[in-house]
């Protein structure tokens, strides 16, 4: 079951739920801290 939160987490849904801006999104699922 671990597959489903994992998939969630990096579905493009998440940062559309939390309404925060593409970039901040995208460091979140890239898990980039240099953005």
């Amino acid at each position: 079951m671990p597959s489903l939160p994992d998939t969630n987490t990096q579905t493009p849904g998440k940062r559309r739920r939390v309404g925060t801006p593409p970039v901040v999104a995208s460091k979140w699922t890239s898990g980039d801290s240099r953005i």
